[in-house]
């Protein structure tokens, strides 16, 4: 793997993602080439399709990293902070891409996709998340929807919501 969002950097992008669909598939990247077109443009990188991940804005790795993730059309999606480093535009499309997801408008099979994420700052996430819970000294605190997180009393989710009362 390269530092490019775990991307192989020997690998096009348009090859990153068509590897869990070969890999799966036993079947050469011609041969799922509508569904990587499917990703590419739901995605908004036909653009830089054939070029290597080192080849775009670093802040387009994640999103890249997303589309490759999509590309076996999972059930559940887990992210890892994925806000972390993004300037607002970039952030902008990734609330509006996953509400997209959680309402079926991607889903090929009409189903939505059950969302996960993990972050150090709830904030973007209050509008579109729909239940919460904390992770404190090793334990899973669960909070519930959004009413619930004003009345939560807890120093650590109030730091994550960047709220000082």
């Amino acid at each position: 793997f390269g530092g490019e969002g775990r991307l192989f950097r020997q690998l096009t992008n348009e090859e990153n993602l068509a590897l869990p669909l070969c890999y799966h598939r036993n079947c050469e990247p011609a041969q799922v080439r509508d569904r990587l077109d499917e990703l590419l443009d739901w995605t908004g990188l036909t653009t830089f399709a054939r070029r290597l991940p080192a080849q775009v804005s670093r802040s387009l790795w994640p999103r890249i990293a997303l589309a490759r993730a999509l590309a076996l059309q999972p059930e559940l999606l887990f992210l890892d902070n994925p806000f972390r480093e993004l300037d607002p535009p970039q952030r902008r499309w990734w609330l509006d891409f996953l509400g997209r997801l959680r309402s079926r408008a991607f889903s090929g099979e009409g189903r939505a996709m059950t969302i996960v994420a993990a972050t150090d700052d709830l904030s973007p996430w209050i509008g579109p998340g729909e239940r919460f819970a904390l992770i404190a000294d090793n334990q899973w605190r669960p909070i519930g929807g959004r009413a619930e997180l004003s009345a939560f009393n807890e120093p650590l989710l109030r730091e994550l919501l960047h709220d000082e009362g």
